[in-house]
């Protein structure tokens, strides 16, 4: 996902999405006043509240609704997976090229299909179709793009990134697992705390996605870890996913105090 200014994340080169905000007709609008302030709020964790500002925003500019990526994945926090799905599905109208907004809409459908085996699978299979098209040129989105695709196994992804862990001059374990997945894509000379950052949190949700609740809560408190620092939009998503997972109540009380420096409630009054 990427988005200018503040709302940064991992840029794909000419983003369509960056090019939106960034018109002239759009940088002054209500439609970007609304989206940025749905943007605060998520990040100081006013899940809902963001999702009707997102709303609001593509209410008074329908045009900027296929571009409101941070709306799909509010509603997917707060349980809305149709509406997500529907977001992200509609963001790929306009950014065809971005494996971010097809895994999310993957993973909106796996939580809307439910228990419902057939349309599992019919879902399952249409959003790999759409990810098996993108031409995606970052190495570690292509890592992810596999990951997802089933040609590049978790417990692989999870063993290299911990290697990293004692290890993290040259991270040889991930440099070895992306020669032998990526390629000719392996263009990856010295992984950085982000690329550690966004495979950790791409693996967390691959394993959510997967009814591995427990593994996906390590993963994501380890993506947090990762000791990527900024104003990166998807570190709060990171943040917010791990608040709000209902895996062993203690034990992610202390993950979300001591790694996200979030607590389980909000301090203050809501911002206007």
């Amino acid at each position: 996902m990427s988005c200018e200014a503040n709302h940064s994340g991992f840029n794909l080169p000419d983003d369509p999405v960056v090019n939106f905000w960034a018109r002239s007709a759009i940088l002054d609008s209500e439609c970007a006043k609304l989206r940025d302030k749905g943007c605060v709020l998520f990040r100081q964790g006013y899940v809902e509240e963001a999702c009707a500002s997102f709303d609001q925003a593509g209410h008074s500019c329908p045009d900027c609704i296929p571009y409101l990526w941070q709306r799909g994945i509010a509603m997917y926090c707060v349980g809305e997976f149709q509406k997500a799905s529907g977001q992200f599905a509609l963001g790929q109208s306009v950014n065809p090229n971005d494996t971010e907004e097809v895994i999310w809409e993957m993973l909106s459908s796996r939580a809307t299909a439910g228990a419902n085996p057939e349309s599992l699978e019919a879902h399952l299979t249409m959003s790999s179709e759409k990810l098996k098209s993108v031409v995606e040129p970052r190495p570690v989105m292509r890592a992810v793009q596999l990951l997802f695709l089933g040609m590049l196994p978790c417990s692989e992804l999870i063993t290299a990134l911990q290697e990293t862990k004692k290890d993290d001059k040259g991270m040889p374990a991930l440099h070895a697992l992306f020669d032998q997945y990526l390629g000719a894509h392996k263009v990856l000379t010295a992984p950085s705390s982000q690329d550690v950052f966004y495979l950790w949190l791409y693996a967390a949700l691959f394993e959510q996605m997967k009814g591995r609740p427990a593994a996906s809560f390590d993963a994501l408190t380890a993506s947090l870890r990762a000791g990527y620092e900024g104003d990166d939009y998807m570190l709060y998503v990171a943040r917010v996913l791990l608040q709000r997972m209902p895996v062993e109540i203690e034990r992610a009380t202390e993950s979300i105090e001591v790694v996200c420096g979030l607590g389980t409630t909000h301090s203050g009054s809501l911002p206007s």
